[in-house]
This record gives structure tokens, sequence and C-alpha cells, in this order.
């Protein structure tokens, strides 16, 4: 009798055994940066707005031409109209998780980043909302810098710039990789730009860089 009643626990015990995890696989941190759609005043067009939908073709080849089975791949990016929100949807459309970091909340964030972009604007909020595809964080509790840094010469972009990057080194991924639609003047627009997150990559020399080529934007 005492023999059944063990035999009974013991098969009530493997019926509650956790089924074993599989090993979890390194992580390929890819960190993307990028120009923002033009404005209607740009004098010089740089990425036209008309080439969305290319400019969202050539990330994500880039980012399909990173991938493979051996890594879980996870995204990084801010969410400047243009290249970063189009990096996030690739990430979502193939299934990769990426966190929105925000040089400030996203209520400052949204009127100083869109302005009259409302398409763009409505896509953030749509990002925002997907938390099972997006973790989003800031880096200041306020508009602009924070308030331990008020009056310094500091530029909140540039700032956000570094933090970025910086979370990405401390991230704990076994490799990171910065993808950047860029049209290789280290002169941008504003500080803060894609230049300088190019450069920051390269200064630390363990971040693989892979340009895809603004350029191709105006053919």
């Amino acid at each position: 009798m005492i023999s059944k009643i063990n035999a009974r626990f013991d098969e009530q015990a493997k019926k509650q055994e956790k089924p074993k995890e599989a090993p979890k696989k390194p992580v390929h941190l890819l960190v993307f940066a990028g120009h923002q759609v033009d404005a209607p005043v740009r004098p010089e067009p740089r990425f036209p707005p008309t080439q969305e939908a290319q400019a969202k073709a050539l990330i994500r080849e880039a980012v399909e031409g990173l991938r493979n089975d051996e890594c879980q791949f996870m995204g990084l990016a801010s969410a400047a109209p243009g290249a970063d929100i189009l990096a996030h949807e690739v990430c979502a459309e193939l299934g990769m998780k990426s966190t929105i970091c925000l040089p400030m909340p996203a209520k400052d964030y949204a009127p100083l980043a869109f302005e009259d972009l409302d398409n763009w604007r409505t896509r953030f909020l749509d990002l925002l909302s997907q938390k099972q595809k997006h973790e989003v964080l800031w880096l200041s509790d306020q508009a602009g810098l924070p308030r331990w840094l008020s009056g310094s010469t500091a530029n909140p972009w540039e700032r956000g710039n570094r933090w970025v990057m910086q979370m990405a080194l401390t991230w704990g991924a076994e490799r990171i990789s910065l993808v950047a639609l860029w049209d290789g003047k280290k002169a941008g627009d504003a500080p803060g730009g894609t230049a300088q997150m190019v450069q920051l990559a390269r200064d630390e020399g363990t971040v693989r860089v892979e340009i895809v080529d603004a350029k191709r934007l105006l053919t």
C-alpha cells in the first residue's frame, strides 16, 4: 500500500515539474541612429518624405543582414521622426523587442520632436502603446536638461546620444552593432545628430558600425 502511495506521489511530482528552459542565446544588441525626415523648409534634401518606404527597406535590409539563429537580437533607439521610428517598426515586424530611449519624458519630447508632423506623432504614440514590444526609458524627468544641469552648456540631444551609447555598452550584450542611416557628412544640422552617434561608436572600438547610405534616398 505504501509503495503504491509513493508511486502516486512520484507520478504527481513529475507532472508538476517545470519544463527545462532552453539555454538562453547570447544577445546581439542593435543600436539605431539616423537622419530625421526632411522638414518642408529644408534647403538641401537629405531624407525626402517621399522616400520613407525606401528608407525603411534599407534599414530592414541592414538588420536582416546581421541577424542569425545564434543570437537573440534586440534594438535600442530614440524616437525622432524618420530613421528612429522606422527602426522600431522594423524591429516589431521582425519579432524583435526594442527599447525606446528618450532624452526626456514622452509628453515633453513629442512637442519638440514632431511639431506639425501629425502622422509621425501618431506612429510614436502607437509605439509607446505596444508595451510588450517596446520598453520606454527616459534620461531626464523634464523637458530639456534635468534640474541639476540647469544653466550648463550641455545639449540634451548630445547628452541623449551619449546615454544611449553608454546604456548599450553596459547592457551585457555579447555583441553590439550600430546601424546608422547616414549621409556620411560629419557636420550635421544640429548637435546630437547621427554623425555624433557614429563617432561615439567608432571611438569605443568595440561597436560594429553598419552604415546605411542615406545618399541612396536621393537617387
